[in-house]
């Protein structure tokens, strides 16, 4: 090596006895230098042969694989995201409580919210953490026995609230059956208020529906669940189909989780929908909720 071995050092820099990076050799910054002067073109100097550029090109590629084995980037740790977070929480504590909704939405690098330059910390972040860690602490530990398990039910025509509702004719409800039959999604809701959850937990529900003069629509209802006065809160739990008679009624069973004082709303979905000053030459459908 004429220009960076033992008797010539240019830029200071020795080839022959170069070595690698590693824990012993701080050399990556030099190795750098080499492979850039290489890739303008400016080693070897213009004076001596010159190699092929495919094989200019091979040999920088093997430095630089070297190199980079050699010097393995650090595994960046970072911390979980508000989902990762709510999952691991649930199945270290056995609850089900929500907690993603109580922290702050996550930042994103193209696209992705795992990413560990969008996922940093902040003062209040860590406060918001500590807040939703009381809560699932809070649904972890409870504070008092639980009641014991029972069956409660209720014919519709048997709470005050849906007497009311078809002796004024609100909305169009009537009774037909010993049946709450309604036409609407609409008000008044088909109260339930007798078997409505008086403690937090999971209950398994069954409701008895059946369609009123389907004719050649489909019928089905779509259920929710939520508190009484306030529509925001609910949370869908399906559509089903309405079938059966008044006297052989489907049976709507599913199993939900419940807050205190929630309700379950039942929706009358009708496909394709009766339009009441159009449709005048056909009876109006509408679905009958025997029990729940």
């Amino acid at each position: 090596m004429e220009c960076h071995g033992a008797e010539t050092q240019e830029a200071k820099i020795r080839l022959d006895t170069l070595e690698f990076p590693s824990n012993e050799h701080v050399t990556a910054h030099v190795w750098k230098r080499v492979v850039d002067t290489v890739e303008r073109g400016e080693m070897p100097p213009d004076y001596q042969d010159q190699p092929e550029d495919s094989e200019k090109q091979a040999w920088v590629e093997q430095v630089v694989h070297v190199i980079a084995q050699a010097n393995p980037q650090p595994i960046a740790l970072r911390r979980l995201n508000r989902l990762e977070y709510e999952n691991t929480v649930h199945d270290l504590l056995g609850i089900d409580v929500p907690l993603a909704d109580l922290l702050p939405e996550d930042g994103k690098v193209q696209g992705f919210d795992k990413g560990t330059d969008g996922l940093s910390f902040s003062s209040v972040l860590i406060e918001q953490y500590l807040e939703a860690a009381n809560v699932a602490f809070d649904a972890a530990i409870r504070r008092y026995a639980p009641l014991p398990a029972e069956i409660r039910r209720t014919d519709l025509m048997s709470v005050s609230e849906n007497i009311d509702s078809v002796r004024k004719k609100k909305g169009g409800v009537i009774e037909i059956d010993n049946s709450f039959v309604k036409f609407t999604p609409g008000w008044p809701p088909a109260r339930l208020d007798p078997v409505n959850p008086i403690e937090d937990g999971v209950y398994r529900c069954r409701i008895a529906v059946w369609p009123h003069n389907p004719g050649d629509r489909t019928l089905a209802v779509a259920i929710y669940e939520g508190a009484l006065f306030r529509g925001d809160t609910r949370e869908f739990i399906g559509n089903f189909d309405v079938t059966g008679t008044s006297k052989e009624p489907r049976i709507i069973e599913f199993t939900c989780k419940f807050a205190e004082g929630d309700t379950i709303y039942v929706l009358p979905r009708i496909w394709p929908e009766h339009v009441t000053w159009r449709d005048k030459h056909e009876q109006r459908p509408g679905v009958g909720i025997v029990w729940a």
